[in-house]
């Protein structure tokens, strides 16, 4: 219809630049022959699900959602932990690093005990334990001598033995020797 604005369709679009190659840029790349530019790709971890990430200009990004994740907890004094962590809590190591770190298996997951001079920060829960019976949990805890914590906070009331009820999430929480606050309970996740 004469007098009425042309529509505008993808193929009227200039190709965007290509990452990497300046605008304009007509001449082949300036490696020399016979270079191979790619490169190996890195290991993945293990249960990697190919084609998960997102692609962007940089490439493929990676997605944390593909891997797993575990606790790293700090301690002051490493045989006086390893002695609760061991002992009281009944973990068995799985791996030792020359730094001093260990790590320990629990469930399909880990965690890692690793000395530092800034063990027992700020008051904040730094691995929970999703079990079964957070109710059995507590009662064989405390026969080996750990102690609750009791709060009266809002939105977190402890019972006399230091269990709350957070809608789904019952549990209750304990201090390592360096005052880190761990957490069992029972809940969505278990």
């Amino acid at each position: 219809m004469p007098g009425s604005p042309a529509k505008l369709n993808a193929s009227m679009l200039p190709s965007p630049p290509r990452i990497g190659r300046a605008v304009g840029f007509r001449h082949g790349p300036t490696q020399a022959p016979g270079t191979d530019r790619r490169r190996t790709p890195p290991a993945q971890p293990p249960g990697h699900r190919p084609g998960r990430g997102v692609r962007s200009a940089w490439g493929v990004m990676v997605m944390l959602t593909d891997y797993p994740v575990y606790a790293t907890i700090a301690t002051g004094d490493l045989e006086r932990a390893r002695a609760f962590y061991e002992g009281t809590l009944g973990f068995s190591p799985e791996m030792e690093d020359a730094a001093g770190g260990i790590m320990y298996r629990s469930g399909a997951t880990r965690f890692l005990l690793y000395p530092s001079e800034f063990a027992g920060g700020p008051p904040q829960t730094v691995a929970t334990w999703v079990v079964d019976d957070a109710d059995a949990a507590v009662d064989e805890l405390t026969g080996k001598g750990v102690t609750f914590e009791q709060y009266d906070l809002p939105g977190l009331k402890t019972d006399e033995r230091g269990i709350a009820e957070l809608g789904p999430f019952r549990g209750a929480w304990f201090k390592d020797p360096d005052g880190n606050i761990l957490n069992v309970g029972t809940g969505p996740a278990s």
